[in-house]
């Protein structure tokens, strides 16, 4: 039966799309689930993951593979988000001396130079990417938000 309705969805009925997403939903936001371990995060992988199934619908070769196919979807958009969601925390205790100037310093030591350099080498690269648009490319906080 399900794949009946997989092939009328791969045809361009609406309704069969509506009819995949009512039997998948559950198993589609319970696999999201176990990835992100987020609810919220889950039920925008959910949403992703049917986007990209209905758009490349057309690839599935055999409808008895449907459901596979969509887990695997799932997986692979739950995935990306946990790794998008990622950060890498410091404890304290890891940096004995926090390298900033302050309003009597005028520049950096070099012993403060190397703490900020192991600092940063801690961060993502998209963090690196804002800190640099911000103190060197003097960036704007309303412009790094966009």
């Amino acid at each position: 039966m399900l794949n009946n309705v997989v092939a009328r969805a791969r045809a361009g009925d609406l309704d069969a799309c509506s009819r995949l997403v009512q039997a998948t939903q559950v198993m589609v936001y319970a696999v999201a689930l176990g990835v992100l371990r987020d609810p919220d995060m889950a039920r925008d992988a959910t949403q992703e993951a049917y986007l990209r199934a209905f758009r490349r619908l057309a690839d599935l070769e055999e409808p008895g593979a449907f459901l596979s196919w969509l887990r695997r979807i799932v997986i692979t958009v739950a995935s990306s988000m946990r790794q998008a969601r990622r950060t890498t925390l410091l404890r304290l205790d890891d940096v004995p001396i926090v390298p900033v100037l302050d309003e009597a310093e005028t520049s950096w030591s070099e012993g403060q130079r190397q703490l900020l350099a192991g600092a940063l080498l801690t961060l993502t690269g998209s963090e690196r990417r804002l800190c640099d648009r911000r103190y060197h490319g003097h960036w704007s906080t309303a412009r790094l938000a966009k």
